[in-house]
């Protein structure tokens, strides 16, 4: 009898096996990720991620309440094409973007993931139309550009999101989007701490990491930004040393991208985002050449990536180039070099 019951339980589970690992093959779920910086390691970060985002698509476009999450399921594909699956929670974030974007920035809680960090950005197109896609991607350059640069940056990574309404189970649009580093994870590369601060007085960051940070800014042409506030600005501690670390993110108000929502700063008295305002401290004009030296080093890498960007469409390319030769052409002639950045640093107000 004993035999009996051990042979109708064997060939039950030959029977389970077969179809339990035709089901995983279809949509697995992952191995319990230790923090949502794996996202940053599926695909390289210019090779869009493909993932599906199930949420309530009429509540996130509200945006009443920006606290409030969102039940939602992540699907993403991993470099072999195979189908995953996370449970996550979703919410509306940033100011002026959720005010006047149909579809707001978010933000993801990933609740499958236990210990580390658990949430991550994403940065959507303001509109849903091929134009405001567009200046994603340009947005999406200017941090891969700093990334080329130096390691002292937000990682990001490419995703071309579809959208799935959790009600009725139907498409709601599909759009490039990408991921941006949690804070901490950045921070820990750099084996430093976020500062928490509310006030940090730029006469006392006299030192190479801030006017590094100064010139990328100028590159780009992005004036918005304070470290005094902290605002569009991270500063990072390093431990046991007194170096301070600045990290420049949230670009749509550059120059670079050139966003029809975006403003000229109100401080600074310019008269359109795409026109360049250095905002660097007075240093000698040795250290200011040694910290425009890793621009100029790295300057065929830095014109090629725009060049080779296959996301931007003929009028970004064009826009992006030529913006950045602008940029080139100021610091590789010594008379502009020095009307644009020896002449004009410590002019903000």
């Amino acid at each position: 009898m004993k035999k009996s019951l051990a042979l109708i339980l064997l060939a039950w589970l030959l029977f389970q096996v077969p179809a339990f690992l035709q089901g995983t093959d279809t949509l697995a779920v992952p191995q319990r990720p230790k923090s949502s910086a794996f996202l940053f390691e599926i695909v390289p970060p210019d090779q869009p991620l493909e993932m599906t985002l199930v949420a309530d698509m009429r509540q996130l476009k509200m945006k009443r309440d920006p606290e409030a999450y969102l039940p939602a399921e992540i699907t993403y594909q991993d470099a072999q094409g195979a189908p995953h699956q996370l449970r996550a929670e979703v919410r509306a974030r940033g100011k002026t973007r959720r005010t006047i974007c149909e579809t707001p920035p978010l933000k993801i809680k990933f609740t499958d993931i236990k210990g580390g960090t658990k949430t991550l950005k994403i940065v959507i197109p303001c509109k849903n139309s091929p134009y405001y896609e567009q200046l994603l991607l340009r947005e999406f350059v200017a941090y891969r550009l700093l990334n080329i640069l130096t390691d002292r940056s937000f990682r990001v990574q490419l995703v071309k999101l579809k959208f799935v309404d959790i009600k009725s189970k139907k498409p709601a649009g599909e759009t490039f989007t990408f991921f941006i580093e949690h804070e901490d994870e950045m921070a820990a590369r750099q084996n430093g701490k976020i500062l928490a601060t509310s006030y940090i007085s730029p006469r006392v960051m006299n030192n190479d990491d801030f006017e590094f940070m100064s010139l990328f800014q100028f590159m780009i042409g992005n004036t918005d930004w304070l470290v005094q506030n902290g605002h569009n600005i991270k500063i990072v501690g390093v431990e046991g040393t007194p170096r301070l670390i600045f990290v420049p993110y949230d670009f749509d108000y550059a120059g670079l991208v050139s966003s029809p929502y975006a403003v000229p700063n109100e401080r600074l008295k310019t008269r359109h985002v795409t026109e360049r305002f250095y905002q660097g401290l007075c240093r000698s004009r040795e250290l200011t050449e040694a910290n425009l030296r890793p621009f100029l080093e790295k300057k065929e890498a830095l014109l090629d990536y725009c060049e080779t960007f296959s996301y931007l469409d003929k009028k970004s390319s064009k826009h992006v180039n030529k913006y950045m030769k602008d940029f080139f052409s100021i610091v590789e002639d010594s008379r502009k070099t020095k009307v644009w950045i020896y002449d004009h640093c410590g002019m903000w107000p």
